[in-house]
């Protein structure tokens, strides 16, 4: 996973193997992810679930709500 349009972005996280990674949170709504797998030993299967994040902001940290 890369924090950008292309692998030449930084790299958000890498990940291996059948554990379940830890969430993660980019810098932007723009995220590159190569993958790359052993057909014989994976099948056909790769899951990948994303969520939408409300951005905040340094005037977000300020307020204050009831």
């Amino acid at each position: 996973f890369y924090d950008g349009y292309d692998n030449e972005a930084p790299v958000l996280h890498g990940f291996c193997g059948f554990t379940k990674p830890e969430p993660f949170q980019s810098s932007s709504n723009i995220v590159y992810i190569s993958f790359s797998g052993d057909r014989k030993r994976l099948g056909n299967w790769f899951k990948l679930r994303y969520y939408q994040v409300p951005r905040v902001t340094d005037q977000d940290k300020n307020k204050v709500t009831e």
